[in-house]
């Protein structure tokens, strides 16, 4: 149960996004003709995007990894959420959604959050086994995918992790939460014309 007050995030990673340089720059789009891509790419690494929704004002906190393990999540939390904790001064601390990843290793992470002194209270929620589209963080995932990940050229890691940064600053200046629209009541209605 959430405290009254306290700020809540959902938090996932996108993995192993691939930064390609194309042979040919893709030319920008022009009325009435596709995008036009090099069909050949060099590889020039890949970056995991570990990141968090704010569920009040739609504000994203994220930073890239080079691995996806438990580490990255521990630095993830200790200098990226918790700091944005205290800055937004909640009173009861901050509240963490996750979902069912190894990347968090449920059994580690209870053990590490025990052994920490941090100035907030941090508490972890696990969302619903198969309910990660629920996650709020998931449709971010989906914009960032469509918006600045395709067509995918990008010179080197770094510069895919200079974009990334930039894309969340970019959505930031502009954010607001998600207003669900469809309702228990639809979602009855239409369960109960299948069976």
């Amino acid at each position: 149960m959430l405290a009254h007050g306290a700020w809540a995030a959902g938090r996932d990673e996108k993995t192993s996004i691939q930064a390609r340089e194309a042979v040919v720059a893709p030319e920008p789009p022009i009325a009435s003709a596709p995008l036009r891509q090099s069909p050949r790419s060099y590889r020039r690494g890949a970056q995991h995007v570990i990141a968090g929704w704010s569920v009040a004002d739609g504000q994203v906190i994220g930073c890239c990894t080079a691995r996806k393990r438990f580490v990255g999540f521990q630095r993830f939390l200790t200098t990226v959420l918790l700091p944005e904790a205290i800055r937004r001064q909640a009173p009861p601390g901050a509240v963490l959604i996750l979902d069912t990843g190894p990347t968090h290793a449920p059994k580690r992470l209870a053990q590490w959050i025990a052994a920490q002194h941090w100035p907030v209270t941090a508490q972890m929620m696990p969302a619903p086994a198969n309910a990660s589209r629920l996650d709020q963080i998931e449709i971010w995932f989906r914009v960032l995918q469509r918006k600045l990940l395709m067509p995918n050229h990008f010179a080197h890691a770094a510069a895919l992790e200079q974009a990334t940064a930039a894309f969340i600053a970019a959505h930031n200046a502009q954010a607001h939460p998600i207003t669900w629209t469809y309702t228990s009541d639809a979602l009855e209605k239409k369960l109960g014309s299948h069976l």
